[in-house]
């Protein structure tokens, strides 16, 4: 894994723009993703297609025509059936990115040593309702500062995302934000929850531990599966353990759940089923060896049209033992 700045090098020779925030957050416009934060400067903790560390690699992936999967911390906008899925009964051979959201057309709105905000717009096809709606979005990436109470043997990164969705037409497609941030595999996700209920099965067969406030899979990538935690059971918190030789990350996830909300997102198999908005997914290596830590914003719709998702993503790098240590003493473990 290479840190944040390397990666930024590999892209500049690629002749692709990032923004560094510290030495730890690299922001890609290009793309409109985090594709990297290394808590401390240090090597990337989370997920990004391996071909970005590389300039020659990054330039023939680049290049290419369709939707690439660069990796990081991404927007996406849903329902997933209207704005990724032609037929919902051919779910996988009909499923498609809208290039208008993935890869978009960011531009930078404001930039300083910690913050920088992106702003897109487009007019994506929404497929069910078969029209085109009109969107324009804003994503602001702030840097946090270290946190004052922590150990000297913990290093740490830690950023909050911002990001508006606004309409003036969009009935009644109902479109929301979707949050994703990817992350290597050979660790294990948790979704907190408020009472452990059994999560939706989106396909698959996921292997999952289920316990009072918890649900958890291992990211081994052997097989790809996707669940779901409706919103009345979510805690609004996602972590990612990963031990790794001489230490250990954890990252804590976390995002606004709206209890009342109107979510629109729906699973293919049955679009009555709302409010699955909490969403876990496991690749087996098609699209790159790492799970998914997925989350969607409340809809437009009636009279609202504008909607804001604030999540915060904290990182910390130790030796296992601090690690466990710190997850005790925050409850996280």
């Amino acid at each position: 894994m290479s840190t944040p700045r390397q990666i930024a090098d590999a892209l500049r020779g690629a002749d692709r723009e990032t923004v560094l925030l510290g030495d730890e957050i690299l922001v890609a416009p290009f793309c409109g993703r985090i594709l990297a934060a290394g808590p401390g400067g240090g090597e990337n903790a989370i997920w990004i297609n391996p071909a970005m560390q590389s300039s020659p690699a990054a330039a023939d992936l680049l290049a290419g025509d369709g939707w690439l999967n660069h990796g990081g911390d991404r927007v996406w906008v849903s329902p997933e059936m209207e704005t990724h899925v032609e037929d919902p009964d051919r779910m996988f051979e009909t499923y498609d990115v809208a290039a208008e959201v993935d890869p978009g057309a960011y531009q930078i709105a404001e930039r300083t040593a910690d913050r920088i905000t992106m702003r897109s717009s487009g007019a994506p096809r929404f497929k069910q309702s078969g029209r085109s709606v009109e969107l324009a979005w804003s994503h602001t990436v702030e840097r946090h500062a270290r946190p004052n109470n922590l150990d000297d043997d913990i290093a740490f990164v830690g950023y909050q995302t911002t990001t508006t969705l606004r309409a003036s037409d969009y009935a009644p497609t109902q479109p929301a934000l979707w949050r994703l941030l990817q992350v290597p595999g050979g660790g294990r996700i948790t979704a907190l929850t408020n009472s452990g209920e059994t999560p939706l099965t989106l396909f698959g067969e996921p292997e999952l531990a289920i316990e009072s406030n918890r649900i958890s899979c291992d990211v081994d990538t052997d097989a790809y599966y996707k669940f779901a935690i409706h919103h009345r059971d979510s805690a609004g918190i996602f972590l990612y353990r990963h031990d790794r030789g001489e230490h250990s990350d954890l990252i804590v996830r976390k995002f606004t759940v709206v209890p009342d909300g109107m979510y629109s997102d729906v699973p293919n198999f049955d679009p009555e089923k709302r409010g699955y908005i909490v969403q876990v997914y496991v690749d087996d290596g098609g699209f790159g060896e790492f799970g998914e830590l997925e989350h969607h914003s409340t809809a437009l719709h009636g009279d609202l049209n504008e909607v804001t998702d604030v999540c915060q993503t904290l990182i910390y790098r130790g030796a296992a033992r601090a690690i466990d240590q710190l997850a005790a003493q925050n409850g996280l473990d």
